[in-house]
């Protein structure tokens, strides 16, 4: 979950990673820098807040749709907010793994619009769990370290940390193993327990993705 800047601190760990063109999906967070890391001048503009989107997906954006289970979800490394190490998809715990992949610290907005259902609907069937990938493109140990300890105090709950895993990777080519068109925008993604990609949707939650969801789920988990 991403909230609102509010402190310099955020300021220089976003436009560190915006210099590295990435996108530092974080939420809001409170704290200090340790006292050797650089700071940088008050003058910087605040980052823009984004408007809460449409029901609707943004221009161009592809519709939901069925994946012949011919798109694997990539080999990946990541750590969640609480630590915990994860190789996906190895290590996505469901039957079937509802996933949300943003790119831009900004699209936080769209992935926020998935999470009431996500979390009513993981509650309602065993099998499922949900998680949210912010995808940053990879960097040092230290930013790394600014970006995920910053994320992590932003966030009291823990079960949010936990589901949170931060991907440092070259984003290019994980976007071209899963054949997401581009960063404009979020993907939905539900993935199998062997890493099958079996339904994906773009950009803000709406009424027919539950609905579709909610028979995909059906279908599979009613076959094991």
């Amino acid at each position: 979950m991403i909230g609102k800047l509010q402190n310099r601190e955020l300021v220089v760990m976003f436009a560190v990673v915006s210099g590295l063109g990435s996108a530092a999906v974080g939420r809001t967070v409170h704290g200090s820098v340790p006292g050797d890391a650089v700071s940088v001048s008050d003058t910087l503009p605040a980052p823009a807040r984004v408007p809460s989107p449409p029901d609707s997906a943004p221009p161009g954006a592809a519709p939901a749709k069925v994946i012949a289970d011919t798109v694997l979800f990539p080999e990946v490394h990541g750590s969640n907010l609480e630590g915990r190490k994860f190789t996906l998809p190895a290590d996505f715990e469901g039957d079937l793994n509802l996933v949300f992949i943003a790119f831009q610290r900004e699209q936080q907005a769209l992935v926020d619009t998935w999470v009431p259902f996500a979390k009513e609907f993981t509650a309602r069937h065993s099998g499922l769990r949900y998680y949210e990938l912010p995808t940053i493109h990879e960097t040092n140990s230290v930013v790394r370290w600014f970006i995920n300890n910053g994320m992590r105090r932003g966030i009291p709950d823990v079960s949010a940390r936990e589901a949170t895993i931060t991907l440092y990777l070259d984003k290019e080519r994980f976007r071209e193993a899963l054949q997401l068109p581009h960063e404009d925008t979020i993907y939905a993604l539900l993935v199998d327990a062997e890493g099958r990609v079996v339904w994906r949707a773009d950009g803000a939650y709406k009424g027919d993705h539950g609905a579709a969801i909610e028979q995909m789920v059906a279908e599979r988990l009613s076959t094991r």
